[in-house]
């Protein structure tokens, strides 16, 4: 089987709002890599990249109509509250960058419902497949060594 690095799914139906919640009440600090969405004015997606997101405005985003989605997660530094993510902090491109830098879950929302998320404790992806399992997710999968076929983490 191999190690697990995370889990993959298929999260239709808006579901992706529940577990950015879910992800928005623990204690995390948020980097937006990539994030297309539609937003009440417009009628083609919205891209923008590149960013650091509080708690709150996650929640906020997460009532949004989105579309691709490529988002960092890291633990708060206890030291300092603020969102202060230095550039080493985002620049992952492989699962090896992943497991090297602080980050502690990669997710990887496309094709408005696919989901990749590596996550590196095992009691946070217990609780996020739960919340999938709960939240009907499909054609769900642990990634493992052996079934990972993706080669960046990023789209």
């Amino acid at each position: 089987m191999g190690n697990i690095k995370g889990i993959e799914c298929s999260l239709y139906n808006g579901r992706i709002e529940e577990l950015l919640h879910f992800l928005s009440n623990k204690p995390f600090d948020f980097y937006i890599q990539r994030c297309m969405k539609i937003d009440a004015t417009q009628i083609l997606p919205k891209l923008s990249n590149n960013f650091c997101i509080s708690s709150h405005d996650l929640r906020r985003l997460s009532r949004e109509s989105i579309w691709e989605l490529v988002m960092y997660v890291y633990p708060i530094d206890s030291s300092d509250q603020t969102i202060e993510i230095d550039s080493s902090r985002k620049t992952i491109e492989t699962y090896d960058d992943f497991i090297q830098s602080p980050c502690i879950c990669c997710l990887i929302f496309y094709d408005c419902g696919l989901l990749d998320l590596y996550v590196k404790e095992s009691n946070l992806r217990e609780q996020l497949y739960d919340l999938l399992l709960s939240l009907e997710a499909t054609d769900m999968e642990l990634i493992t060594d052996v079934s990972d076929s993706r080669t960046y983490m990023h789209l």
